[in-house]
């Protein structure tokens, strides 16, 4: 039986030379097979990857067994849920391949996904973003330590690999910009952010980001970009998400790729 997995693939500058590459794995827990382990229903999933460069040599490789548990009374409620995992790989700029092998450990089912990405290599002193991260949640951390998975910076992002939401449920977006220019005058950024919800290339939705949410973060020439998205009074359907980012000082504007979520 084919276990059905999500994979999404994030991609954050570190240096100009080396790309942290985020890999989150999603898993529907209702497709999973819980077994009572010291009293408690568990689901166990072995997870493996190997990374590799067009040559074919290995750029990296991990495999995890993750562990998922419910009381008895709440694996109902639980079983409506999801779980995600994620690994994180700093790999240089150029093409690379994932294989990935999902295994539920209680029932054998198995999901293999295999998919190519492009690494980019950031320019110095042009303006340019990650890759966008639509999130299931943000938040921040307020202090608390730093450590395990989904912590960038100060704040915790869990990527909703699937891109499906539900309308009672916010569209979460994260991005880093880099090489912000700095005014002189001012000692401080002077840029203009909007998000675009569109359908079927009409526009939905614009969204200027003024910074009262809380969540940005300026830091010298990288912005943060964190923002909680309603989306009450949209329909159900499929919908794309953009960010436009423009930096008064240099006088440039970077636009992102499209990325496609849906609404049910």
């Amino acid at each position: 039986d084919v276990l059905a997995a999500g994979l999404n693939i994030n991609l954050l500058r570190v240096t100009d030379t080396a790309v942290l590459t985020s890999f989150t794995v999603q898993l529907e827990n209702q497709d999973l097979v819980y077994k009572e382990v010291g009293g408690l229903p568990q689901a166990a999933i072995n997870i493996y990857a190997k990374v590799t460069n067009v040559a074919g040599r290995r750029a990296g490789q991990f495999e995890d067994v993750v562990t998922s548990s419910y009381t008895p009374e709440s694996l109902d409620l639980g079983m409506q849920q999801r779980s995600a995992y994620q690994k994180n790989v700093v790999l240089a700029p150029g093409n690379y391949k994932i294989d990935l092998v999902v295994r539920d450990v209680n029932s054998g089912k198995t999901g293999v996904i295999k998919q190519g990405f492009v690494v980019p290599r950031y320019e110095e002193g042009r303006l340019s973003t990650s890759t966008m991260i639509l999130a299931s949640r943000i938040e921040p951390l307020n202090g608390r330590l730093a450590t395990g998975q989904f912590v960038l910076g100060t704040l915790k992002v869990i990527p909703n690999a699937t891109g499906e939401f539900k309308a009672d449920q916010p569209l979460g977006v994260y991005m880093q910009v880099y090489n912000v220019a700095i005014d002189q005058a001012t000692l401080r950024p002077s840029i203009d952010i909007e998000y675009l919800i569109t359908q079927k290339d009409k526009e939905i939705l614009r969204i200027k980001e003024d910074g009262k949410n809380g969540l940005s973060s300026i830091n010298s020439q990288q912005i943060t970009l964190a923002r909680l998205i309603p989306l009450k009074g949209l329909k159900a359907g499929f919908y794309d998400v953009q960010v436009v980012v423009r930096d008064n000082v240099a006088n440039q504007m970077v636009t992102t790729d499209k990325d496609t979520f849906q609404l049910k």
